[in-house]
């Protein structure tokens, strides 16, 4: 096999060069925005009155939450949300519709999830949602607004995402490492443990090094 096939090989299903532009063929990089308009006949979990509903909305550890709307069926919230992540076929979107509670926790009244393989690359789209309790009785029902923007892709335009200018974008924040895998942790570690066997007799460095198997100790008098 030649190496311009090689080459092929390692960049399918990454980018596709297409003239000056690059275009992402899996998971490219962008902006997730949506938008909760409306949930329709929300059922009541009160002894009296509507429910206070309001969603909440996770997405690959990103995390948003609708105002609540007190004593309503029919909630309007038209609230919009952003997260900044990769178009992940196999990730989900997951909302939960909640009853507000002002003494106890909030009662789930349902939920849904929702695969990001439905949302088009740089194409404003609205689903209908439909919200199911644990028994899988239909709880509530609304339709939503999707746009995965992305300049990675074809179709890219950036007035695309003008109807969500001044909208908070959440992004992921990367976690630190445990401390003890740092590597001024680690040169610590070996610079006590370096000290430590200089002072021990040279006849149980052998001994010492056996057994801190895969660290490097210099010889007595050798610098660090």
């Amino acid at each position: 096999m030649s190496s311009d096939s090689n080459q092929l090989d390692e960049q399918e299903g990454q980018e596709e060069d297409s003239g000056d532009e690059i275009y992402w063929t899996v998971n490219p990089p962008g902006t997730l925005y949506y938008t909760i308009t409306q949930v329709f006949n929300v059922k009541s979990v009160e002894l009296f009155g509507q429910s206070d509903p309001y969603i909440r909305v996770w997405c690959d550890g990103l995390y948003n939450e609708t105002q609540v709307i007190k004593n309503c069926a029919n909630p309007h919230f038209n609230e919009k949300f952003a997260f900044e992540r990769e178009l992940d076929g196999n990730k989900m979107i997951y909302f939960k519709l909640y009853d507000k509670n002002s003494f106890m926790k909030d009662e789930l009244i349902g939920e849904v999830e929702y695969k990001l393989e439905q949302i088009p690359i740089n194409k404003k789209v609205t689903q209908k949602i439909t919200f199911l309790s644990k028994k899988g009785e239909n709880v509530g029902f609304g339709d939503f607004d999707f746009l995965f923007c992305t300049p990675f892709a074809e179709g890219y335009d950036p007035e695309l995402c003008k109807d969500y200018e001044g909208v908070e974008i959440k992004k992921r924040i990367p976690k630190d490492p445990p401390f003890w895998e740092s590597p001024e942790y680690r040169l610590k570690i070996m610079a006590e443990q370096a000290e430590k066997l200089a002072k021990e007799p040279k006849e149980h460095w052998y001994q010492y090094k056996k057994k801190k198997k895969g660290i490097y100790f210099p010889q007595r008098g050798e610098k660090w």
